[in-house]
């Protein structure tokens, strides 16, 4: 089975959710998510680059949501709570990063 760039993205957003980042090799990571080392070195040249890409994922992600809250009138009470969820989840994440 082929895998796409997005797949390994997707799934390499939750390894490093849930990994130390500075412990986490593309051998883990490629383990983890069942494809080869090589696999990922077809899309990205380096952790570190994988790593980015799925940081800009999850803004756009973020970004996406934000402005389908903003465009469905939602009121300023669901995007601040919204807002307030973001923030600790990236306080989790860099925790462990």
């Amino acid at each position: 089975m082929k895998v796409t760039r997005e797949q390994i993205i997707k799934k390499s957003v939750e390894y490093f959710a849930s990994h130390d980042y500075e412990r986490s090799s593309l051998n883990s990571i490629a383990q983890a998510i069942d494809i080869t080392k090589g696999g990922i070195y077809h899309y990205f040249e380096s952790k570190e680059e994988l790593f980015l890409t799925c940081i800009h994922y999850v803004v756009d992600m973020i970004q996406d949501f934000t402005e389908g809250l903003i465009s469905a009138d939602a009121g300023l009470e669901e995007i601040i709570d919204f807002i307030y969820a973001c923030e600790d989840i990236f306080q989790t994440m860099k925790a462990k990063i």
